[in-house]
Order: structure tokens, then sequence, then C-alpha cells
């Protein structure tokens, strides 16, 4: 495993925003980034918070999984080689697994992988996140979002046709009275 720390979340947020000055630039290549993270702990009072907070009673909620797997994610949109705006990426489906054997008190590595198939329109990006104890896969995260690119095409202003029902002109007058919209409404 690499010696690659995995930064705090506070740390990926703003960096992250900065992104949106580059919007989205594909090449004709699909995206592919991975990275390895060790020494990765679960910071045991913010979990203790986290369950607190949401009354969990489970040792380790699947949910919190989720918080660490995006740090990694959010590390690796920040890569030189992620030409997409991380603000407006849309967030479409996640799936979260968790063994038994997963252990809080142990050091994790991680391996993060993202992909992101070139094609015309939006893309794809699908995110792998998988958590390894003593070299044995413990935990695994898997996440695929949206994101919109623009049409290389201007778009056009087109001349919208009025109807006049058949005639040259058309006019019609209407007097509604003031009281009609409140009576509507009840």
């Amino acid at each position: 495993m690499s010696d690659t720390v995995l930064p705090p979340l506070s740390k990926l947020i703003f960096p992250a925003y900065l992104t949106f000055i580059r919007g989205i630039k594909i090449s004709d290549d699909d995206i592919k980034i991975s990275q390895e993270f060790s020494n990765v702990t679960i910071d045991v009072d913010n979990l203790k918070a986290y369950k607190e907070y949401f009354n969990f009673k489970s040792q380790l909620p699947v949910t919190y999984i989720y918080i660490v797997a995006q740090r990694a994610l959010l590390h690796l949109m920040l890569h030189k080689e992620f030409t997409i705006a991380v603000p407006g990426i849309v967030h479409i489906s996640n799936e979260v697994q968790l063994t038994a054997q997963f252990n809080i008190d142990e050091k994790i590595e991680i391996k993060a992988s993202i992909h992101v198939p070139v094609k015309e329109g939006s893309l794809f990006p699908k995110a792998e996140i998988i958590f390894y104890q003593k070299g044995v896969e413990v935990a695994r995260n898997i996440s695929n979002y949206i994101a919109k690119r623009k049409s290389p095409k201007k778009s056009s202003k087109r001349k919208e046709n009025v109807s006049t029902f058949g005639l040259d002109s058309f006019r019609e007058e209407w007097v509604i009275e003031k009281s009609i919209g409140k009576s509507y409404a009840q």
C-alpha cells in the first residue's frame, strides 16, 4: 500500500469548490484515476458524536463508511486529470457494504478509483472505494454520478410563431374582478 495520507474532509471542501473555475474539459480518453491510502484510522470521538447525533446503536453504522469514502473520492476528484468541476456533479446512486470483520480499532488501507467513460452528452463518473484491514476487504463503497456537459453547438434563437387563429391580427381583452384571485384561492 501507498504511504499517501488521506486528508480530512475539511481540507478538501474549499479546493473542491474552486474546481468550479475549470468547468468541464474532456479529451478523447476516459478519465481513470486511482490511489491507495494507508494507515487510515477511524476517529473514535468523531464516530461517537456521529452515533449520538443520529441515535445509531451499532458499533459502526454503515453510513459512517460513506463519510470516510467521501474523503478518498474527493481527493481523487482534485487530481488535475479529473477535468470535471466538482460543484455540479450530481450523486445518483450509492452502495455501501460492510462486513462483520471491520474493526474500528485497527488501521485501514483504502484503494480508491474513479472512472469516467467519455462519450457525447452527459458524463457518468463511477467511484469505487474499497477498505482493507490486514489484507482482507472489510468494506466497499460504490457511487455513481452524473455531470452534464455543455453542448458544443450554439443555441439558436428561434423566432417564435405567434398564433392569431388564422386571422391577420387577433386581439382579445379580458376584464377580471379584483377579488377573483382571492376567491379562487379559497
